[in-house]
This record gives structure tokens, sequence and C-alpha cells, in this order.
């Protein structure tokens, strides 16, 4: 009997176990380069025990290697932070993790209805005019603040998933591409991806930066420097435009003097004073004395520097995407558990689908079941550790 194994599901449950080819072939002894040309097939029918021994030597299940791929991440559309400092092995990891996510917002997007797309996608000339129109487009005039980004951004049709990248991928806090279904490239959705962090600041300008991205860059970008500058600069842009910021600037600028700046607005000292310095309200030297002020200065309550944990860290929670737990609730109901999801994305085991889910707010009832149980992932247990969190870096 010949079980059919498709390269893709092969090559991304080795990636998400860590495992080079050679190792793999080492554990299912077999040949490295049997290895190779399995994943660089789009499928290949092996005999049964081929078939079990790479189950085996993967901890995952059988019929997962015979799913055929439902999700496309679209070639080019993936935009990464700091991917310069971005190993071949890390990169191949995010990939992996973009399909899974794909796959679980493949499988809900035609069981309910998702919240129509409303970003631009005109040419735009400057990533300050780019800003202004997204945020004419979702529904903010310019002086008004976005209490949530994230939810912001879910509203206008872009889905969001909140990720628990593992500790080596630490410095990549948010990549977005655009995803459709394995048989209709042509229909097409932009899905943004989080790192779960504590850090309130980091998260929502993560999110604005690779919403520019989307915006900016849908078909095609410039060399990646200026991509990644003009994400930046689209990020400051939106989460507070420029003449705000310039009706708001003191004459005698201090970091407590802008603390209500960034209160109000929900965007960091680091890059208010990057802001203010491109829109000329500082010159080159004192944009490097607020830096300088920022690294030698240290919080009194924790110790660290500003520039690592900046005052005003507790003044919000972390934001935390909403709309694909809205829409497997709507699909599944309460009570939603992985056992749901999984034929879904094809059998991912349990203990990955949960780490591309648990990142959600689901309702207060719902819960994701662990591997060998239950476990509730609900608003009062996410608040409970994040309070906990926020203790520990008091003490």
């Amino acid at each position: 009997m010949s079980i059919r194994v498709y390269g893709e599901r092969l090559r991304d449950a080795r990636i998400v176990q860590g495992l080079q080819s050679k190792e793999l072939a080492e554990r299912a002894e077999l040949a490295q380069s049997q290895i190779t040309r399995l994943e660089h097939s789009t499928y290949t029918d092996v005999n049964a025990a081929t078939a079990n021994r790479l189950a085996t030597a993967l901890a995952f299940p059988l019929e997962f290697f015979s799913f055929e791929p439902t999700a496309f991440v679209k070639p080019g559309s993936t935009f990464f932070r700091a991917r310069k400092t971005m190993g071949r092995r890390e990169e191949e990891e995010l990939y992996t993790w973009s399909r899974l996510a794909a796959q679980v917002l493949v499988g809900l997007i035609p069981k309910v209805q998702i919240p129509a797309l409303s970003i631009p996608f005109e040419r735009f000339d400057d990533a300050a005019s780019a800003a202004a129109s997204t945020r004419r487009s979702i529904g903010f005039d310019q002086r008004m603040s976005i209490p949530h980004a994230i939810r912001a951004i879910e509203r206008a049709g872009v889905p969001v998933v909140g990720l628990d990248y593992q500790a080596e991928m630490s410095k990549h806090d948010a990549f977005s591409c655009w995803v459709s279904p394995a048989n209709q490239v042509n229909l097409e959705w932009p899905m943004l991806v989080i790192r779960m962090i504590d850090s309130w600041e980091k998260t929502r300008f993560s999110a604005a930066h690779e919403l520019g991205h989307l915006v900016m860059h849908r078909n095609g970008a410039p060399e990646e420097d200026i991509a990644e500058q003009q994400a930046h600069d689209f990020a400051r842009h939106f989460l507070l435009p420029g003449d705000v910021l310039r009706d708001l600037w003191p004459d005698s600028p201090t970091l407590n003097g802008i603390m209500h700046i960034k209160v109000q607005f929900g965007i960091s000292l680091s890059a208010i004073i990057e802001h203010a310095w491109r829109l000329d309200l500082i010159d080159g030297s004192r944009r490097m004395s607020f830096y300088k002020q920022l690294s030698n200065r240290r919080d009194a309550t924790t110790g660290a520097r500003w520039r690592e944990t900046e005052p005003g860290w507790q003044a919000r929670e972390p934001e935390r995407p909403r709309l694909i737990a809205r829409m497997a609730e709507t699909v599944f109901g309460d009570g939603l558990r992985v056992s749901e999801l999984r034929p879904m994305t094809g059998h991912w085991p349990p203990i990955y689908l949960r780490r591309a889910m648990a990142g959600q707010i689901w309702s207060i009832s719902n819960n994701l079941e662990n591997e060998s149980g239950s476990n509730v992932v609900s608003l009062a247990d996410r608040s409970a550790r994040i309070q906990t969190r926020l203790n520990a870096k008091r003490i």
C-alpha cells in the first residue's frame, strides 16, 4: 500500500521541530537525499513503512503528510522585520508559521463573513499620505488617537495572528503577507502576524509598521532598507499624524514634557523623538541628546533603562487580536477545541495549533485543549497572566 506525502507538509513538520534534513534522515533511518527529494516534490507516493518512519520521527500524525496544502502564501509578499539579521532557518520557520496561520484563515473564510477589506491600494508618493489615507479608510479623523490599533486593523478586514515565537527569533516582532486558497491564487487576503510580547508600545508600532507594508508594497517594494524606512514612517504617521505632533510639540521639549503625547496617542517616546526629528521639530544634536537620556535613565521600580523599558510601560495592556477567534467561534460555537480546528488545517498537532491560536482573545466560555486535556484561554486568564508579568517586572 502506498501513502501520498506532500513535500511542503513534510518540510513544515521538519522545520517546526527544529531539525535539519540530515537529522530527520537519521531519525527515520532514511537517506538524506530521499528526504530532500521528498521535500522538493509537490507530492510523492511512498510505501507505508517509509511514511510511518517519517511520522514517528517527527511526532506528527500520518494523515498530516497526506493532506493536500490548502493555503498559498504569495511569493514576494512577505515582509520581515530585521530580515538582514535573519538566518535561513529562522526565515523558513516564520514561513512555516505563516502557512499554518493561513490554513486556519483559509479554512474559516468560506464558512463565515469577514469584514470587507477597507485599506487603500493606490500608489502613494510618501508614507504620510499613505497613513492619512489609511486613517480615513478605517474611520479615524486625523486628529483622533487610535485606542486599539490591532482592533482597528482587524475591522479594516486584515486578520491578525498573535504567535508565540521561539526565543531565538525574539528580534522579529512581526511580519505580513498575502494568502490565498491553494486552488484560487487570484483570490487573496492580507494577513499580519505579531509576536506576543509584553510591550504595548512595540506591539502597536509593529502592527502599524506591517500595515504600512500591506498598504504601500502590495504590488512591489523598493529595496529592503527603503521599504523598511517607508513602513517605519507610515507607522509613526498612522499612530500620530505629523500635523498633530507639530501642534502638540512644546517650545522647550523634555522627555517628561512629551509623555502626555505618548500616553494619548499610544506611541513610544523613541518613536516620537524620531518623528519630531524627521519633521524638523528638533535637530540632530537634540535627537541624540534625547536618545542618550533614554539610555542613561532608569525606571525607579524596575531598574531597567528607559531605552529598554520606557516610562509609561504599565499605562496599557499589550494589544491582542480578536478577529480569527471571533470567526472560529461563529463557525464552531462556544467550547471551541483544537480537535475541531485540526481537520481544517490538515491535522497539525495540538501543540502547534495552540501556539498559533493562543494569541487571540477568546470569549470567556471558549477553550483550547492541549495535548493531554483542556486549557482555558480567556480574557480573565490572560489578564491575570499579564498582571503577573507586570508584577515580576516591578520586582
